[in-house]
């Protein structure tokens, strides 16, 4: 068996305390950490309150790991209190009130005491009211059957043969509203309670399979379920059984509403199951809404045409709302415009401004073509005039040019005096054609003066003594005079 080593393992040391026969304890390892459980002797035979002691740290490990939830947290201490009598009712053989385990002396079934470690989890997860009962006896088998108890269980029935019978039972009642404690019940009546929800509880384990029954305890225990008598947990857990696995299986728990069915009862049932998913997740609304809890009262209470016509108008009423949303237009909201106040609310200032960029424009296109203009001039300045035109052909040696010859005849050069004025001749003459270059409209004017006068110079030239050649070949050893591009740099 795989829960041997853990037996061995939970089982600690029984420990007498107070007295030894008082209270005895152990403890055992839980999915949430260790936990000490607690025999307290209440004048019962001692051997059988060490055999219900070590049963009980035997199974609950084992049922937790069944069940598929830890222990709730608020159980720090499981205690078991063995009595001579529960007072209580006489049917009782041992209760839970969600802290403690009271059990009566008489009954050494070890079923009994499983059954009632369960209860912890059907009061702090609030299973629903017809299935508290079911639910503890379930497990409780299958804790037994892990322990090799076989003998003591009743999984070997025919569940759903026992599911029909359920209709011929003369005590039948509707288990989600029968309190089985309250005052003038028949012990009949709490039978039928008992067995008919341990009959719903083993179709659901034998229809689902373990696994997706554990799944649906863990939604259960995260939802906010109903467990109160006739509260609409049953319902809850008709929705969260087909969450977990995708099927409704509301034909199951028609013993926890009515007590006579028929196949139209089963089909409206599992259609109103249906509608309330469907409406639930339509609207979003939760089991807290008023209209939606007060047909969910109706369906537990098996009046299915009170739940069609409530959960119609809702739907009714939700898509009402939302054509009205859509077909109303917003109220629009009055904007009034703020003073204005500020220099840019000022208009004789926006003016100024307009005529300040204005003028700053205009002068900036005025600068601009300046700018433009004496760059032209330096760059024409920079190139000068074509050298053809400043460079002044330089005569072979021994021979003067004709108007040479005549301003050295004009002027009676010497030998460096009349170097001098020659000098200051020519230049006068380059400058002279550097000022035609530049003023266009003159230059014509020029040219006509400088052909009459090259004409006279070249008639005083003729008349001219032989003698003025001396001079012309001492001036022909003078020294080049720099061109006029040098000049003028």
């Amino acid at each position: 068996m795989k829960w041997v080593p853990l037996l061995l393992i939970s089982i600690s040391i029984l420990v007498p305390v107070e007295g030894a026969r008082n209270v005895t304890q152990t403890t055992v390892y839980l999915q949430e950490g260790p936990i000490i459980i607690k025999f307290i002797n209440m004048g019962v035979d001692a051997y059988w309150g060490a055999h219900i002691l070590e049963n009980a740290a035997a199974a609950l490990p084992i049922i937790e790991d069944l069940i598929g939830i830890p222990l709730p947290s608020v159980i720090e201490t499981v205690e078991i209190y063995g009595r001579k009598t529960l007072d209580t009712e006489e049917w009782a053989v041992g209760y839970n009130d969600g802290h403690t385990v009271t059990l009566e002396k008489d009954h050494p079934n070890p079923i009994i005491i499983f059954h009632e470690l369960v209860h912890f989890w059907t009061i702090h997860y609030n299973v629903p009211w017809p299935l508290v009962e079911g639910y503890c006896d379930v497990y409780a088998d299958l804790c037994a059957i892990e322990l090799g108890l076989h003998e003591v269980t009743y999984q070997k029935r025919n569940w759903e043969q026992e599911y029909l019978l359920l209709q011929e039972n003369s005590y039948r009642v509707p288990l989600n509203n029968f309190n089985y404690l309250s005052e003038n019940v028949s012990e009949e009546s709490i039978d039928y309670f008992y067995h008919a929800s341990t009959v719903v509880v083993y179709q659901v384990y034998e229809m689902v399979g373990a696994t997706e029954l554990q799944e649906i305890n863990q939604l259960m225990a995260a939802y906010p379920t109903d467990g109160k008598v006739g509260g609409i947990g049953i319902v809850q857990y008709m929705k969260l059984t087909k969450e977990a696995t995708g099927i409704n299986y509301a034909r199951l728990f028609m013993p926890t509403i009515v007590t006579n069915w028929t196949d139209a009862d089963v089909k409206q049932l599992q259609e109103s199951v249906e509608r309330y998913c469907s409406v639930q997740e339509l609207i979003g609304a939760t089991d807290s809404h008023e209209q939606l809890r007060t047909a969910l009262v109706a369906l537990v209470n098996g009046n299915f045409s009170q739940f069609k016509t409530i959960e119609q108008t809702m739907v009714t009423q939700y898509y009402t709302e939302l054509a009205k949303g859509e077909t109303e237009l917003p109220e629009q909201e009055i904007i009034y415009p703020e003073e204005e106040t500020g220099i840019f609310q000022n208009r004789l200032f926006l003016i100024g401004i307009v005529m300040l960029v204005v003028v700053v424009i205009l002068l900036v296109i005025i600068l601009r073509k300046i700018v433009g203009e004496e760059e032209e001039i330096l760059e024409w300045e920079a190139k000068g005039p074509s050298q053809d035109f400043w460079k002044t052909p330089t005569p072979e040696p021994g021979f003067l040019s004709k108007t040479e010859e005549a301003r050295e005849g004009e002027f009676g050069l010497d030998e460096e005096g009349d170097l001098d004025e020659l000098s200051e001749l020519r230049g006068i003459s380059e400058l002279d054609i550097l000022g035609t270059t530049t003023s266009k409209g003159l230059e014509e004017m020029k040219d006509l003066e400088s052909m009459e006068e090259m004409k006279d110079l070249e008639s005083m030239n003729e008349m001219k003594d032989l003698e003025s050649m001396e001079d012309l070949e001492d001036l022909e050893e003078l020294p080049e005079i720099p061109d006029i591009e040098e000049l003028t740099k």
